[in-house]
């Protein structure tokens, strides 16, 4: 028989913090709040899958909708752009582009400082030939998508974290305040022997 203990045994005591008469409730809720915090590391990355997958599909369904009803446009200037402060990179220009029922339509789009009157411009527009914002790529898509789970992960991890160390701090208080109420009863009687 081999005089060195089974390393599995010992783990699973640390983890457990022992047992035995001398095992007290608050280590039993320790316990219970680190067997807590291994389900909520272990099911992060799962439920941040889920998430994830949750919120591309509804992103999807949002990016089939925007490219349904908007269109890719070329407008063209009507006026010299102006010449923008320094960094800009599109300054609003008026312009001229047809919508999708072919009905002429003017307004500002964003053109490159200095450009000239007669230019073209890419635009987006809506059913009525409004100008709108360009629909949802794919890679902003799966962009947002990798994001939520993600967040969704690291919040489980955090909020996992967070309790057990709170359940640890309020343990620790309880405990320290029973030492302390002892410790006042016993220590009359022990100072007075060494008197």
């Amino acid at each position: 028989m081999s005089s060195r203990r089974d390393p599995g045994r010992t783990l699973r005591r640390r983890f457990a913090l022992g047992s035995g008469p001398l095992k007290r409730t608050s280590d039993r809720v320790e316990f219970a709040s680190r067997v807590l915090l291994a389900l909520a590391l272990l099911l992060a990355v799962p439920l941040g899958l889920l998430a994830g997958a949750v919120a591309h599909t509804a992103v999807a369904a949002v990016e089939q909708q925007q490219a349904a009803v908007r269109t890719a446009e070329t407008a063209t200037l009507l006026a010299d752009a102006a010449d923008g402060g320094s960094g800009d990179i599109s300054v609003p220009t008026s312009a001229l582009w047809s919508a999708p029922d072919g009905a002429a339509r003017t307004g500002h789009v964003e053109a490159e400082p200095r450009a000239n009157a007669g230019s073209t411009v890419d635009i987006w527009v809506d059913d009525a030939g409004r100008l709108t914002e360009r629909p949802l790529t794919d890679g902003e898509v799966t962009g947002q998508a990798v994001v939520i789970g993600v967040l969704v992960g690291l919040g489980v991890v955090i909020a996992g974290m967070s309790s057990h160390l709170l359940t640890l701090w309020l343990l620790e208080r309880r405990r320290f305040r029973r030492w302390e109420k002892g410790w006042a009863s016993v220590e009359p009687l022990w100072v007075s022997r060494f008197r």
